[in-house]
């Protein structure tokens, strides 16, 4: 007999991930993963000098992996039909307009998983976006870097470190 190990993911109607307990196995002593790396947020104001911008901070940054850099803009967080757009170049690179759903951790390390909308000229995150937006209190003019978690583990699911860039109260 083999033994079988995998991870199951279990998502809210919010799109949040739920948290469950699991039963004890006194069988097998399970090491604590580690994280292959941190997703952080930068504090409000933190590294920005006057008249720097929250991109180029972001861009001192060195992703790992494929990643995309976005601005938030006013169309990222209006009422009804929030959504954000992915670079084109990101989405053909890693094949994700083959895909229905992506998995974003925040910087609190929370999971979002969020549908993928697949248009002629674009490709977008529209459900479960809103709660992301507002829960992190982005807001117009913030940096968001998207980056593939490429931790070497087979997954049946596509995570992306998010890594948040205030845009100055100045």
């Amino acid at each position: 007999k083999r033994d079988l190990d995998f991870d199951v993911l279990i998502f809210g109607t919010s799109s949040c991930l739920k948290e469950f307990q699991l039963a004890k196995n006194n069988n097998k002593k399970k090491k604590k993963k580690k994280p292959s790396h941190e997703a952080g947020k930068v504090g409000r104001n933190q590294y920005l000098r006057r008249g720097q911008s929250p991109l180029e901070v972001a861009k001192f940054y060195s992703p790992r992996g494929p990643h995309f850099f976005t601005t938030m803009k006013p169309s990222n967080g209006i009422k009804g039909k929030p959504y954000l757009n992915i670079s084109s170049d990101f989405v053909e690179s890693t094949n994700l307009n083959k895909r229905s759903f992506v998995v974003l951790r925040d910087p609190s390390r929370r999971l979002w998983r969020l549908k993928i909308c697949v248009e002629p000229r674009r490709t977008c995150l529209r459900k479960g976006w809103s709660g992301f937006y507002s829960c992190n209190k982005l807001k117009e003019g913030d940096v968001c870097l998207f980056e593939l978690d490429n931790n070497g583990r087979r997954s049946i699911d596509f995570v992306l470190d998010v890594r948040i860039f205030p845009k100055s109260n100045h």
